[in-house]
């Protein structure tokens, strides 16, 4: 069983730098020989941090009994870059909040993850499974961005903390339904 280290994420101005920090500190000191999972103080979406061959993963913590939670790729030992460009951008805690509430309700992710609700796989014919596959990716790609948005936020309102927390429940049901997806709908229609 892995061991969770939290590291305090008030050195930094922001919790970015922090992660950026103990990610780089974990790999220079481990070189990829095993899997660290920490997670940041005061970190309001609850974020689980895995250092793994070189890349970093997070998932909200949603307390999944089973312990196969899906965990998102935000950055590699090489390829920072994603998230230092958020720290980058000197924005406001309000300007990083409606971001990311507009990631949330942008059509496209929504039509994304509809259709990876939807979508038999096995009963996809084989010359449409290159565009199944390509809409996985911009779906797993958008929910990475809304992770690397969350590390930026200091303070979000409760309402994009659930988004945050239905959202990674939504993604780990063995069986999503359209009911499912209706309810994130709905909160996402509310943030």
């Amino acid at each position: 069983m892995t061991k969770t280290h939290t590291f305090d994420s008030t050195a930094f101005k922001s919790r970015t730098l922090s992660l950026v920090r103990n990610f780089v500190g974990i790999y220079s000191i481990l070189k990829g020989k095993q899997t660290v999972t920490f997670n940041l103080s005061e970190d309001p979406f609850d974020m689980k941090f895995n250092v793994f061959k070189g890349h970093l993963f997070t998932a909200v913590d949603i307390n999944d009994k089973q312990g196969n939670q899906r965990k998102y790729s935000i950055a590699s030992i090489d390829h920072t870059e994603r998230l230092l460009y958020m720290v980058d951008m000197n924005k406001t805690q309000s300007e990083l909040i409606e971001e990311m509430k507009n990631e949330f309700k942008d059509e496209f992710f929504l039509y994304l993850l509809e259709e990876y609700i939807t979508t038999d796989v096995f009963s996809v014919p084989a010359e449409e499974m290159e565009d199944v596959t390509s809409g996985n990716a911009h779906l797993i790609g958008h929910i990475e961005q809304l992770h690397i948005i969350a590390t930026t936020i200091n303070k979000p309102d409760a309402s994009l903390v659930s988004a945050m927390y239905e959202l990674t429940a939504l993604m780990n049901k063995e069986t999503p339904t359209m009911e499912d997806f209706d309810n994130f709908k709905n909160t996402v229609e509310a943030l």
